[in-house]
């Protein structure tokens, strides 16, 4: 998890990033690997700029980037003739 995570969080400078976990009983169910498991959410979650989020909130936040953006490349003049955009 830690590894995936350090490479994201690197690459989240330029674009944002996604990571999902999976979780089964055989990692959280049981009392000797539950520690670790904390442990790794508590770093991750620890890190600036980092949220945990359900798949609802990400499609709302995605839905809401591509609708900022192309509104603010058509406010721009950006893609004035080059392709047709709907914004509504």
């Amino acid at each position: 998890v830690m590894d995936q995570f350090e490479c994201l969080y690197a690459e989240s400078a330029e674009l944002p990033k996604i990571m999902a976990i999976a979780m089964h009983p055989y990692l959280s169910g049981v009392p000797h690997r539950i520690n670790h498991v904390r442990r790794a959410y508590e770093a991750v979650l620890s890190r600036p700029g980092v949220a945990a989020w359900d798949g609802a909130k990400i499609l709302d936040w995605y839905k809401g980037q591509g609708a900022e953006r192309i509104r603010r490349a058509v406010a721009s003049g950006e893609q004035e003739g080059r392709m047709n955009v709907d914004t509504s």
